[in-house]
């Protein structure tokens, strides 16, 4: 990033210039694709969709490439362009949609349906000329902080020299961050940075952050509030099979050490249980990004114009830290498990349930 302050207008006109040369000649290799489908009767039993993972700077706040924390509408709003055999031709939907439907969507023509939980969307009503949801958000989240330096990118020389050395150097610019998109605002979420709120009707660049804006307050909490929601309702989510019980000689709580750390036992299948939670979970893929529709024309050749646009790794299950009642909780569901047995004509083994007091109140336990 250093050095761009120092580039004159012409450098960055040059610099869109060869993004949009791309742009066209990525339109025109899709035209010789269709051509070539067309050609060799494919057309009519083909679904063709087109798709990009980000966008660029291209010179936007005088910044080129890309940032791992950077959630602009420029870098996170893609096109996706999309014909089906009896789709609707030439229809735009301008509500918005995320990449990863075009999994449920793949799967809607093949006749088929996921068998994992996800949170994707069928396109097929769009594709068919039907309106999507209105109230629809798009979610988005990028960044990583110093406790993984896995993620960082390797210092490396030449042209990428200052930015990988920027973020190595000063960690504090990547930190990990999310978004909701809706169709008027956009809510960027950075615990470790300074948090932004942008009215995109009236301020289509996103330059003047309403966040703490008295006169936005309402706007503020209703996305912090969706983002939230989000969270809890897509993160860490039982898999649907593959969890199996714990053998009774395994379900005893620590009696001591309060601070010690629980793991829960390697026979609760933890290791299936880990790969559900994080982004995958939510997505599906390594990234989760808005775009708006195009259908493809009946016909369609290069020369028709087509518009321009975590890693994080899966989270180990922590520990809980409960409470009095909790282990109440706990205590009434053992008697009520020994109860149980004892009807059954079966013996059942006291768990131990660690005293409570003040010292012991976090005492880590299973739940």
């Amino acid at each position: 990033m250093s050095g761009l302050t120092q580039l004159t207008d012409a450098e960055f006109r040059k610099v869109r210039a060869v993004y949009y040369g791309q742009v066209s000649y990525s339109d025109w290799l899709l035209g010789e694709l269709v051509e070539a489908l067309d050609r060799t009767g494919h057309w009519r039993d083909t679904a063709l969709m087109v798709c990009s993972d980000h966008g660029d700077y291209a010179g936007d706040y005088g910044l080129v490439e890309k940032w791992p924390s950077g959630l602009e509408d420029c870098l996170t709003h893609v096109p996706l362009i999309a014909r089906i055999p009896g789709g609707t031709p030439g229809h735009v939907s301008p509500e918005l949609v995320e990449l990863f439907d075009v999994m449920p969507t793949c799967l809607d023509l093949a006749g088929t349906k996921a068998t994992h939980t996800h949170f994707a969307r069928s396109l097929m009503p769009q594709l068919h000329g039907s309106a999507g949801d209105p109230q629809r958000a798009a979610f988005t989240e990028g960044g990583y902080n110093t406790y993984e330096p896995q993620a960082f990118e390797p210092i490396i020389e030449g042209l990428y020299g200052p930015k990988t050395r920027l973020q190595n150097e000063q960690p504090e610019t990547i930190t990990r961050c999310a978004s909701v998109r809706t169709r008027r605002y956009k809510y960027i979420a950075r615990p470790n940075d300074q948090s932004e709120l942008y009215d995109c009707e009236r301020d289509p660049r996103q330059e003047n952050n309403l966040f703490g804006d008295s006169s936005a307050r309402a706007v503020q909490e209703e996305h912090e509030r969706r983002l939230t929601n989000w969270y809890i309702d897509t993160t860490v989510f039982r898999p649907r099979s593959g969890i199996r019980a714990v053998p009774r000689s395994s379900t005893a709580l620590p009696s001591s050490s309060a601070s010690r750390r629980w793991e829960p036992p390697r026979s609760l299948g933890t290791e299936r249980f880990h790969g559900a939670g994080g982004r995958f979970a939510r997505a599906g893929v390594a990234g989760v990004w808005w775009a708006r529709m195009r259908i493809l024309p009946a016909s369609y050749s290069s020369a028709d114009s087509t518009p321009t646009s975590l890693r994080r790794p899966c989270s180990r299950i922590s520990s809980r830290r409960c409470s009095a009642r909790v282990r109440r909780r706990a205590a009434s569901a053992s008697r009520m498990c020994a109860m149980s047995l004892a009807r059954k004509g079966r013996s059942a083994r006291k768990v131990p349930i660690p005293p409570v007091n003040s010292s012991t109140r976090t005492a880590p336990c299973a739940l």
